[in-house]
């Protein structure tokens, strides 16, 4: 199993095929934790990654994560494929284009340009990882694991830890998102993503069931959002789904 370390891209910049699915918290309340179990799909048609060309924006990603109240900004668990241009090489050249990568990213909310990441985790089809996005107890950094629980890339993990006010101008996560960002050839996608076990939880009981129960299986020219078996804890400041599957159109 090998780690990379990646060179600094913003995730939302450019043009994109993307499905979006979202649940957004009013004032008074934000989430603090978000965790789920990503099974690692197939990989891009055979066209795609050999059509992979260095400096080109035609990059993949699938990602649930977590966003400030004041975008841009956000906490993102990114399974990709790829990179954006002009950014250098991924691992000094040692990426290859017919494989998939887990990186933790954070990008900034209008600090700075600077958008830190983590060392990725290289990973394979059928391979299940545990992604977490955890407000600290004492409220003072937001952590960030992938964990391998099955697969190829089984032992490794990777992590990125950092104080919130080095990131965002406030610790607050009122947003969770969960999406599909496809550069390039995204018109190829032909797969299902499958995220599994997600929970969700909030710093306070306020909204949390409206809130939980406002969005359910969604459909655009860009895809298909099919989420199922929600659930309320019964302290209501957490919710569950058995499953959020992204499907192409």
């Amino acid at each position: 199993m090998i780690f990379y370390l990646l060179s600094i891209f913003s995730l939302l910049v450019g043009s994109a095929h993307a499905i979006v699915w979202g649940l957004t918290l009013p004032s008074g309340n934000s989430w603090t934790s978000l965790s789920y179990v990503l099974t690692v799909p197939q990989l891009p048609p055979y066209d795609v990654m050999a059509s992979y060309t260095d400096g080109v924006d035609n990059a993949w990603y699938f990602w649930c994560g977590l966003e400030p109240p004041s975008l841009p900004g956000v906490l993102q668990p990114v399974l990709q494929w790829g990179e954006q241009p002009n950014n250098g090489y991924v691992g000094d050249g040692g990426w290859s284009p017919y494989e998939w990568l887990v990186v933790l990213w954070a990008e900034l909310d209008g600090l700075g340009t600077y958008s830190p990441n983590s060392l990725a985790l290289s990973v394979s089809p059928g391979d299940q990882v545990q992604m977490s996005v955890v407000l600290s107890s004492d409220g003072q950094q937001w952590e960030q694991t992938a964990t391998c629980l099955s697969g190829s890339c089984m032992p490794w993990s990777t992590y990125l830890f950092l104080p919130w006010d080095q990131l965002f101008s406030s610790s607050a996560m009122n947003y969770m998102i969960c999406e599909s960002e496809l550069h390039g050839l995204g018109d190829q996608w032909d797969f299902d993503v499958t995220f599994t076990d997600i929970t969700l939880g909030a710093a306070n009981t306020q909204d949390v069931v409206y809130t939980c129960n406002s969005l359910g299986s969604t459909s655009d020219s860009s895809g298909s959002v099919a989420v199922n078996g929600l659930k309320i804890a019964g302290d209501y400041m957490s919710c569950s789904w058995d499953s959020i599957v992204l499907s192409p159109p």
